[in-house]
């Protein structure tokens, strides 16, 4: 059953790491759906719409030819305000108890 996406595959934040452009295929409820909608993850097809698919595919296709997809299009604050503010938080604990 895949209704319903409560799971964030951690190759989504290897990804946006890299700077890469980010198409999720998964249910149209959930976590990567979301972070669509907020302009964090470039492409976004549900997962039970073979439709959704190739419209989000046309559009991968149409970004490639018009600029290479060299770098990704939106700023990835999926990293910003999760992984770099834990990093930030640990380390400066470890410096404070230094």
């Amino acid at each position: 059953n895949c209704e319903v996406g409560i799971f964030m595959p951690t190759k989504v934040t290897d990804y946006a790491q890299c700077g890469k452009p980010i198409w999720a295929v998964s249910p149209a409820i959930g976590t990567l759906n979301d972070y669509y909608r907020r302009g964090e993850i470039d492409y976004f097809s549900d997962v039970t719409s073979a439709e959704s698919v190739k419209v989000a595919l046309e559009k991968v296709y149409s970004d490639f030819k018009a600029q290479g997809m060299l770098a990704a299009r939106c700023p990835h604050s999926i990293l910003s305000g999760t992984v770099q503010a834990q990093l930030k938080e640990i380390l400066e604990s470890g410096l404070r108890q230094s």
